[in-house]
């Protein structure tokens, strides 16, 4: 498995990882019809690296600003997903990490993630990274799709601060 920055020509195997995980239920509120341009919206380049095996993408991560606020300027929101063939085997951990370098490089003190309290995968490999839960949101949204259909769903909040940026 190979990490490695994206390019858009990458974007549609990206969004068809993230359908697989929207289809999940465990993933996202975002509706499964995104299209491939609503995706290239999303996904800002400079903050993706996606995890390649034999030149076909296998996951990525990604992260975006929180805020166009200068106070916030720094802090991030991150977002991961991998295909349900390699999950749990570690390359979450390493892609996640390696996402971690990045942020820093760019300046970016604090991550944040907000997880489906179901998907324990996630929670349990944000924690593997250094992420720490400071709370849950209740029923943060309702479902429109899939399993949870019509449920309210919560949000676990995630946090990792950068010990390199300590005043």
């Amino acid at each position: 498995m190979n990490i490695k920055n994206i390019n858009k020509k990458d974007l549609s195997s990206c969004l068809e990882i993230y359908r697989e995980g929207l289809n999940s239920g465990i993933a996202s509120f975002q509706d499964p019809s995104i299209t491939l341009d609503e995706f290239r919206i999303k996904v800002d380049l400079d903050k993706c690296l996606i995890l390649e095996d034999n030149k076909k993408i296998k996951g990525y991560v990604f992260f975006t600003k929180v805020s166009n606020r200068c106070v916030y300027d720094g802090v991030g929101e991150v977002s991961i997903y991998l295909s349900k063939e390699i999950t749990g085997k570690g390359y979450g951990k390493n892609l996640l990490n390696e996402l971690i370098l990045l942020s820093e490089n760019l300046g970016f003190w604090s991550l944040h993630s907000m997880i489906f309290p179901h998907n324990t995968r996630s929670v349990k490999l944000h924690k593997k990274c250094g992420f720490r839960a400071l709370g849950e949101r209740e029923k943060i949204g309702k479902m429109t799709y899939g399993p949870y259909v019509n449920q309210w769903i919560d949000n676990i909040y995630m946090e990792r601060r950068s010990s390199k940026f300590q005043d």
